[in-house]
């Protein structure tokens, strides 16, 4: 439309011919040569408002009957060149048309659509719903629950982010993507302004359920926000803590990009998070946007008064902050490139891979969110494949923690993984957040990507905790995967315990250790009941330490934590332990003087006696004897349980002193050590398992047997009993009734014996054969021939 250049003062009516419509124009931008234009019958503009055209104009004209009236006034009527102005307008239906302006609620207003009586009549309707905010913080979310389907199959129902026509859609919604997609979007706008429009083309159904509604609601905190093509970040500032306005709601942030990129938000890791002091939840992150998004998709959980990482990678082009706190927070969420998965965050169960390549990247990161509410549950790393490795490229692993200071905790440091071979599991507490991070060497001669792939798995068992409980059996304790290398990155504790709860008996109170394997890394340690055994790589047999008698419950303790190759081969791990443990309810660890005599009774509960009885013994030292100057000698009642007695300080040798004869109840060592079992059952016997062992000079002996078992004292040479096991206790004694030639009388009268039996037999055989032979003589003579 033109206008005259000498100036004109008129007025524009825009009517509607139909009764039951609308109005929405909206002025494109035009120049009045200094004239003003007013709108009257419209919604939120009054008759005093005034626009040029130009720099100012309606957002948009919404009539409150069927017509607008628009007063054109010029006052630069020198002027030579011509004013114009341009409108834009359609119809829409009254009843479901409206402008509102909002109060500060967090109630849902329910978007205007057709009544039943209304569909009756129409062909086809467009309603549109303008709405702002008098507050220019708040926002609005579209809340789709509660709508349950389109009225016609058809309509088409669009969201813009403020009052112009002109605004781009935050979402043109349609029936066919409703429930797979929308209904579970957040869908906010990024002022305080919303233009719902639904719009059917061809009426068919004229009904419509009352409870099928769309809704509006305000919300002061969250927000979706949408990369651009040429945008690299977001920076968020929070003001939920110094803002006026409560939100019952958590706060949500959503932020999407496109299929090329993934999203990752940076914080700062020096500064402890805001918020409450109970180490409460501050904020989830995760990496789908969706309303009603699992667990699956969370990456981590961050708490107030803790320190949080410094970078949490999505590894999708999504990612959604729910914060639950008032807090003021600053952000900064970065699209980035996708590089082989670089920068990527283990999911739940899930298997991650690394690429990184020295022509696009020389360090990568992977996060792995705790989960503080599984404190018995592990974190196991398994790596698969390490590839194109040089010998300057590095792995680190940190530990994001509350008590540092830095906000990471330094755990495993592996260099020269380029001599590696292969790499041992690490296992972790699943309720702290980890950081992995592989780095190529700048100095590196190979072009090929460094390839790193392995499963990070959360466990709901305590992998690095184990608890094992005794019945009447013993338990073997060995590391994970052995005799392979065992994991590392942590401490891994074996309790051990009896099980009391039954009543059962018997009461086990201690166990015998028996380790009989240990292979450690240098820098790793192995300690039972908090006392170290020892640090050594690949202990030799005879190196393994003696066993031990300790009280239950007792715990066996391996502290891999420190990680570093302990060879050039770039082993980082071993076979582990392995050990066996006897539970029991008599005996104990004891050192016995030269001379002294230990006397051990077993204990009884109820009824019955069961005992189960492991010692240790050894000989004091004796500052005027060499070590092995002197032996033990275990010495129990008759007709008792005969003991199982190991000449050694292990029962891993099998160095059992044989037990001979009936009437022997006694046992003799032939070294300073001894190590004792016996399992017995006493139902009121009176033989209950009482025994004495008493540690004795050597030289105090009267002679040493000939096979070397066993050291007699002068009352046991010559008294008729096999003491030694090969009679030579009983050699060269004087000639009584009772000494061996005793044996060899008894052998000749033995020999008569067998002699008369065999001249018997031989007989016994003649006369059976010329029995035979006369008896077949007989039968020929009384055949009949037959011719």
């Amino acid at each position: 439309m033109k206008f005259p250049s000498t100036g004109l003062d008129f007025d524009l009516v825009f009517e509607s011919k139909h009764a039951q419509s609308k109005l929405l124009m909206s002025m494109e931008p035009g120049d009045l040569n200094g004239g003003t234009i007013r709108f009257y019958k419209v919604e939120k503009y009054g008759m005093e408002q005034l626009f040029n055209g130009n720099t100012t104009r309606p957002e948009f004209l919404l009539s409150t009957g069927q017509q607008i009236v628009s007063m054109i006034r010029g006052y630069r009527r020198e002027s030579t060149s011509s004013a114009n102005i341009r409108f834009m307008y359609e119809v829409v239906d009254s009843q479901c048309s409206q402008y509102k302006q909002m109060t500060e609620t967090e109630n849902v207003t329910t978007v205007l659509l057709p009544d039943n009586q209304a569909l009756q009549t129409l062909h086809q309707y467009k309603c549109v719903n303008i709405y702002e905010h008098h507050d220019v913080s708040a926002r609005f979310e579209l809340r789709l629950d509660k709508f349950k389907a389109f009225i016609n199959s058809a309509d088409i129902m669009t969201v813009s982010d403020g009052l112009s026509q002109q605004c781009p859609p935050l979402a043109v919604i349609e029936r066919q993507l409703l429930d797979t997609y929308w209904r579970t979007k957040y869908l906010q706008s990024t002022t305080n302004t919303i233009t719902v429009t639904y719009e059917s083309r061809r009426v068919v159904n004229t009904t419509r359920s009352d409870d099928n509604l769309i809704g509006i609601q305000t919300v002061y905190h969250g927000g979706n926000y949408k990369f651009l093509s040429d945008e690299l970040t977001y920076q968020l500032i929070i003001d939920m803590n110094t803002s006026t306005h409560i939100q019952s709601n958590p706060g949500i942030y959503t932020f999407e990009t496109d299929n090329d990129h993934q999203l990752v938000l940076e914080l700062n890791a020096s500064v402890i998070q805001p918020g409450s002091l109970d180490h409460l939840t501050l904020f989830d992150v995760y990496n789908n946007v969706d309303r009603d998004v699992s667990d699956h998709h969370k990456l981590i959980t961050l708490y107030s008064g803790s320190y949080g990482p410094s970078i949490i990678p999505s590894n999708t082009n999504q990612l959604k902050l729910v914060f639950h706190q008032r807090v003021d927070y600053q952000l900064v969420v970065r699209r980035v490139l996708r590089a082989g998965n670089c920068n990527t965050t283990a999911a739940w169960r899930s298997i991650t891979g690394f690429n990184v390549n020295t022509q696009t990247t020389k360090t990568c990161y992977l996060l792995m969110p705790g989960r503080p509410d599984r404190t018995n549950a592990s974190i196991i790393l398994r790596w698969t494949e390490l590839k194109h490795a040089t010998p300057d490229d590095w792995i680190a692993l940190y530990k994001g923690s509350m008590y540092d200071n830095q906000g990471y905790e330094f755990i495993i440091g592996i260099t020269n993984i380029g001599h590696m071979t292969s790499m041992p599991d690490v296992i972790l507490a699943a309720n702290e957040t980890y950081k992995l991070q592989v780095w190529r060497s700048a100095n590196s001669w190979s072009e090929r990507p460094l390839m790193v792939t392995l499963s990070v798995e959360y466990t709901d068992r305590a992998v690095i905790d184990k608890n094992m409980t005794f019945t009447d059996h013993e338990l073997t304790v060995n590391t994970q995967n052995y005799p392979g290398d065992y994991p590392v990155g942590n401490t891994f504790q074996w309790l051990l315990n009896s099980d009391n709860s039954m009543g059962s008996e018997p009461k086990w109170t201690m166990a015998l250790v028996t380790f009989d394997d240990i292979d450690m890394n240098r820098y790793h340690s192995l300690s039972v009941n908090n006392q170290l055994i020892k640090r050594n790589t690949g202990h030799k047999h005879d190196q393994l330490p003696a066993d031990m008698v300790v009280p239950l419950p007792f715990n066996i303790t391996m502290d891999t934590r420190s990680i570093s190759p302990s060879d050039n081969h770039g082993r980082i791990s071993a076979r582990g332990i392995k050990a066996r443990v006897t539970p029991a309810n008599c005996g104990g660890a004891y050192t016995v003087k030269l001379g002294q005599e230990l006397t051990i009774k077993g204990v009884t509960t109820g009824s019955q006696l069961d005992v189960r009885c492991v010692l240790t013994v050894t000989a004091q030292d004796d500052p005027d004897h060499y070590p092995f100057d002197r032996n033990l000698v275990l010495t129990y009642p008759p007709y008792a349980t005969p003991w199982v007695v190991y000449d050694s300080n292990t029962l891993r040798d099998d160095r059992k002193i044989k037990h001979d004869h009936v009437w022997n109840y006694w046992y003799t060592s032939s070294t300073n050590t001894m190590v004792v079992l016996l399992n017995h059952t006493y139902y009121g016997s009176l033989y209950k398992p009482t025994f004495t062992v008493k540690a004795l000079d050597m030289l105090l002996c009267a002679r040493m047997c000939d096979n070397g078992q066993r050291c007699l004292l002068p009352n046991f040479w010559c008294n008729g009993v096999d003491d030694c096991g090969d009679w030579s206790d009983e050699r060269n004694c004087n000639p009584t009734p009772t000494c061996p030639p005793r044996v060899t009388n008894r052998g000749a009268w033995i020999g008569w014996i067998v002699l008369g039996g065999m001249t018997t037999l031989l007989i016994s055989g003649v006369l059976v054969w010329a029995v035979v032979r006369y008896v077949n003589r007989k039968r020929n003579g009384y055949a009949i021939r037959i011719e």
